[in-house]
């Protein structure tokens, strides 16, 4: 504690420039946080000069595009700013697309309204219905009266996003008593990134298996169409990302869906990777999660399933197990849910898996790798949630 302390105090003998310097490199919940250390922190850390870092290069053209006005000068700082933007989506381009920064990272996020969409044979009245409907930011949703060819197409340029960015891609939608064909019949999905120096990376269903439509806390619901990271350099001319949802192969009856819009959104990915050499063969092991509740406020995590999956991969095979788990603060019962370990911090089980690399199966072991990965969906990333990670491991 008194180490803790004197570090402090050297801190406090540097500049304010030089600590507002400092907390730029770090994220806005970083920023806050650290406002609490003393005044002179907290005088740093609400500084115009400090917050103006966090905000999109280009957030003055996008406020200009507001269909309501929305005089940025109206904000008391650059702080309050922020968070303006973060908390309340703000409608651009006549109303046809959303706009709000995430609010833990400053990423862009960006909703392109049912309007905004290419739906086939959306101009058809007796195919689509355009109406308002309560509790849906935009002016106009798409009901679906009944067609035999879904097609529903996107596209975004990828400089409306932020750089160095991995973004997921959401069809937010309702579900109509009248619901038809839908049950249980996957549609097919893909995110493909074209125009970029000649690229075209094409991402099917999020890169392997099935997506469900999961609620989204405000009325409405949304499933993960897929996937892409969005590089743009300084230098790079862009391309466009586009989305696609169809089901044309089932050419019968489908009816009761109702489309708000399509969102792209910052996704937060937890990964790790190990080769299996390292570990004992031809045995069982399980991964877990290791991670730690903030005791002051923990929001969000509440019972919400996170997607998680174990992959091994080598030269003649990939072996994977995806599952759902929760990080519920609150508890739950089965191996699915983080619980106690006895040393102050708690535990997940991510997947498992049998090392066998030296059974012949595959070669050379060198080869085959283990990897972990658990990813936060968007209702979670979208609201302000505090947790520890400390590690995953792999354990027999």
């Amino acid at each position: 504690m008194e180490r803790a302390q004197a570090d402090i105090n050297n801190m406090e003998r540097l500049p304010e420039g030089c600590i507002s310097d400092i907390l730029s490199l770090t994220t806005p919940a970083d920023v806050c946080r650290s406002s609490l250390f003393s005044t002179l922190f907290k005088s740093a850390a609400d500084s115009d000069v400090l917050w103006e870092k966090f905000l999109p290069d280009d957030y003055q053209d996008i406020i200009s595009k507001a269909l309501l006005p929305f005089p940025s000068a109206a904000a008391p700082s650059k702080k309050e700013l922020y968070y303006r933007l973060s908390d309340v989506p703000l409608l651009i381009d006549g109303g046809s697309k959303s706009f709000h920064l995430q609010k833990s990272s400053g990423k862009k996020c960006i909703m392109l309204g049912a309007k905004e969409l290419g739906i086939a044979w959306g101009d058809d009245r007796r195919h689509w219905s355009w109406r308002g409907y309560p509790g849906s930011r935009f002016a106009n949703v798409a009901e679906l009266e009944w067609v035999c060819w879904l097609d529903i197409h996107g596209k975004l340029e990828t400089r409306l996003l932020s750089p160095k960015t991995f973004y997921a891609a959401y069809l937010v939608l309702k579900f109509k008593e009248s619901l038809y064909r839908f049950n249980k019949k996957p549609v097919k999905a893909r995110v493909e990134v074209v125009g970029r120096a000649g690229d075209n990376n094409s991402v099917p269903n999020g890169g392997g298996g099935q997506h469900i439509a999961l609620e989204r806390g405000d009325g409405w619901m949304e499933v993960e169409i897929g996937y892409f990271y969005n590089e743009e350099l300084e230098d790079d001319e862009g391309g466009e990302v586009h989305m696609y949802v169809l089901e044309t192969e089932r050419q019968w009856t489908k009816r009761g869906i109702i489309v708000q819009d399509l969102q792209w959104v910052c996704r937060l990915e937890i990964r790790g990777k190990l080769e299996t050499r390292l570990l004992s063969p031809k045995t069982l092991y399980a991964s877990y999660l290791v991670l730690k509740f903030n005791e002051r406020v923990v929001y969000g995590f509440e019972f919400q399933p996170i997607k998680a999956k174990v992959e091994v991969v080598g030269n003649s095979r990939v072996c994977s197990e995806e599952r759902c788990i929760y990080l519920s603060p609150n508890g739950g019962q089965g191996q699915h849910f983080a619980r106690e370990r006895g040393d102050g911090w708690v535990e997940v089980e991510i997947g498992h898996f049998y090392n066998d690399v030296l059974s012949g199966r595959v070669s050379p072991p060198m080869a085959c790798s283990v990897s972990l990965c658990v990813r936060l969906p968007s209702q979670i990333l979208n609201k302000n949630k505090l947790l520890k990670i400390s590690r995953s491991g792999t354990h027999r």
